[in-house]
């Protein structure tokens, strides 16, 4: 039975929340109201490792959500309706409620989470929360939406910019626009031709779900979810997407999305809840390479599951291949699996939440500082 966590944010209280977050205390959700609304009472159906780790996710959500709208009452010129929209999913009771339930529906009828590391279902966990609520606000009215994705005829607009950008594999047939052009096809119909086959092999419910899962808007959601903490510059980078019908689930289809860094020369490292790394750029070896990959079955009914999901860094420097656990940071979850076998919050886990709150100010404090480094070719992978 996993234990409520209102000790853990309980404890951030007003005061010490001041300190992290360099504001004066101000209305709305206070962190430890937050902490009684996320305790789980039981597990149901719903692996206790999940249960977990989903404590933990929303937990981080909701400290992100409360550190955000401080920054935006600082710089109201940088928010937005949807960002708005997007802090209401965690900092209102009944939405953060809503949405807690249905990632614990989601890991009780997906059993193919059973066969994934504690770090990858973590991430996989969150990667379909990011997936769920993106398509979700295809039912909502523009002034209620969470995102700024478009959409023209069901298509994500965001998947007509990307078509020419990746390599996409529809039902076995590849459509690659660097090949296409060197046979004399035009942009123009290279995507009409790549949309009439994913229109061809795609419900029309799941029209808008799918080009959304294969464009920029479902690597966000992968990166958003990663527990990788580099940031490579240079090299090349694919990116593959695949479409195909998912056995044994009539009317359901799988997407399939990978990208590839390789060749990079220099990386930065960001910071873990636990410490402050310096950032200053790292130099690697010609021969490295970043993977991410991650499967989504999309179902007729709506759900939206995230499958398979990993994770590989491959970084050498002066031809020493350098520890792959450098690049990775552990799971939130460890911190609140700690608090949910004792009977107290232990230090780490409360020196886990706090430092969550600290990179969530540091991001926030150093947005034009990384806008300029992406400007000069330290883009953070996507």
């Amino acid at each position: 039975m996993v234990k409520p966590l209102p000790q853990v944010l309980g404890q951030l209280g007003a005061g010490e929340k001041v300190s992290e977050l360099g504001a004066p205390p101000l209305a709305g959700a206070r962190l430890e109201e937050l902490g009684s609304l996320l305790a789980v009472n039981g597990c149901g159906s719903t692996p206790a490792a999940a249960d977990e780790h989903l404590l933990a996710l929303f937990q981080s959500l909701a400290l992100g959500a409360e550190a955000e709208r401080l920054h935006a009452l600082a710089r109201p010129a940088q928010d937005s309706i949807a960002k708005r929209n997007r802090r209401k999913t965690y900092l209102e009771p009944h939405s953060c409620e809503e949405w807690l339930g249905r990632s614990r529906a989601f890991a009780a009828r997906c059993d193919k989470l059973t066969f994934l590391s504690c770090e990858a279902l973590y991430s996989a966990l969150a990667m379909q929360h990011y997936l769920e609520l993106d398509v979700a606000d295809l039912r909502l009215l523009p002034a209620q939406r969470r995102s700024s994705d478009s959409y023209t005829d069901g298509v994500n607009d965001q998947f007509l910019l990307d078509a020419t950008r990746g390599r996409f594999t529809v039902m076995g047939e590849v459509f690659h626009y660097a090949e296409a052009t060197k046979a004399g096809e035009s942009e123009v119909d290279f995507v009409s031709r790549l949309l009439n086959a994913v229109r061809a092999a795609t419900l029309p419910a799941l029209l808008a779900p799918v080009t959304l899962a294969m464009s920029q808007s479902g690597l966000a959601a992968l990166e958003r979810a990663s527990l990788c903490i580099a940031a490579v510059s240079g090299g090349s980078q694919r990116v593959d997407y695949t479409l195909e019908l998912e056995p044994g689930q009539p009317g359901a289809v799988r997407v399939s999305l990978q990208l590839l860094r390789q060749g990079f020369q220099e990386y930065l490292l960001s910071g873990t809840p636990d410490e402050d790394i310096d950032d200053a750029p790292r130099r690697s070896d010609r021969e490295s390479w970043l993977k991410k990959a991650a499967t989504v079955v999309l179902g007729p009914g709506g759900d939206v599951d995230v499958v398979h999901l990993e994770e590989t860094v491959d970084v050498c420097h002066q031809g020493r291949r350098l520890p792959s656990s450098d690049f990775f940071q552990d799971p939130p979850a460890a911190s609140a699996a700690v608090a949910a076998s004792r009977p107290e919050p232990t230090p780490r886990c409360l020196s886990g939440a706090r430092g969550c709150a600290r990179r969530l100010c540091r991001r926030l404090a150093a947005e034009t500082r990384h806008t300029d480094l992406r400007e000069s070719g330290i883009a953070r992978v996507a």
